[in-house]
């Protein structure tokens, strides 16, 4: 991915989880993006769309932090984010 956001979060054996959320592109009328997830095993990759730039990454980021929340690394306690506010905070939107 050659221009995106990007967030890392540390594993309790020294690992790295990388996402990266590509920036988001037109297509007619509606805006679309890829995510990647690196480190929780096999690298993850999705795609997804929304209405408009800002509502594109905001999926993209709640995808990231569903896929993050239902791996074994997080129910096991060992992913964390520096900046979280305790064990459970992943600087992301989830439902």
């Amino acid at each position: 991915m050659a221009s995106c956001l990007t967030r890392e979060y540390s594993l309790s054996d020294g690992g790295i989880v990388e996402v990266k959320i590509s920036n988001p592109v037109q297509h007619g009328e509606s805006f679309s993006s890829d995510i990647r997830i690196s480190g929780l095993g096999e690298t993850i990759d999705l795609h997804f769309i929304g209405f408009d730039t800002m509502q594109c990454v905001y999926e993209g980021m709640r995808m990231a932090g569903t896929v993050i929340l239902e791996s074994v690394e997080f129910r096991s306690g060992k992913l964390k984010w520096q900046a979280g506010m305790n064990g459970e905070d992943l600087g992301l939107p989830v439902y």
